[in-house]
């Protein structure tokens, strides 16, 4: 699954955010210097603002993550990297605290991207600090920009809490199909969705409207 979800990202494809699941990139730290290295900030770099994405949509079946990962609001004018606890906002999350990669270990960085109003392609940028020095590099996904949009809803609590125009813009979106992935004993299976698998959260729609 881990190979057909890198080709579809490597085709263009956009990773979705949604209310309860936000998109994630997770950052591989590897420190091979005798030195340790302190990671003083992680921001958005290189962004451009678009659409959001409709066409075909895999729900993909993913794991847990770390409790308190590294979150950035998107639609924002200027997306910081926030700590969010259980929805609520606590603040900068370089502010009072850095991130720490050892001299020959390494640092798994959970970075979670939520956007409701437009699709989003960007690169990250790091800054840290190594031997007294500070230095910067820009991450990318194996070449290409990292590429976001959220998860089209009709309906359901967080759709009804967004302001008219954008929660009418989104109910005039629709998916030409949805297929949801999964694990099963062992194997993948690909089984398409039905606006009855999701209740509440999409209707049906007619191409022709």
């Amino acid at each position: 699954m881990d190979a057909l979800f890198s080709e579809q990202l490597a085709l263009g494809a956009y990773v979705l955010t949604s209310f309860g699941c936000p998109a994630a990139v997770m950052l591989a730290c590897h420190n091979k210097t005798r030195y340790d290295v302190v990671i003083r900030d992680i921001s958005v770099s290189e962004r451009v603002v678009g659409k959001i994405i409709d066409g075909v949509v895999f729900w993909i079946e993913s794991g847990g993550w770390n409790e308190h990962p590294i979150t950035f609001n998107l639609d924002a004018a200027y997306p910081r990297a926030r700590l969010v606890n259980e929805g609520t906002d606590l603040g900068s999350y370089f502010e009072k605290r850095s991130i720490c990669v050892q001299a020959g270990k390494q640092v798994t960085i959970p970075v979670m991207l939520n956007s409701t109003r437009a699709s989003h392609v960007f690169k990250l940028r790091v800054k840290y600090d190594i031997n007294g020095s500070r230095h910067a590099l820009t991450v990318d996904n194996n070449g290409q920009p990292f590429r976001v949009s959220p998860v089209i809803m009709h309906g359901g609590e967080p759709v009804e809490a967004l302001p008219a125009a954008e929660r009418d813009h989104l109910r005039s979106l629709s998916y030409l199909d949805a297929y949801l992935m999964h694990y099963d004993a062992h194997q993948v299976k690909i089984g398409k969705c039905a606006p009855e698998d999701f209740p509440g959260y999409w209707r049906e729609t007619d191409p022709a409207d």
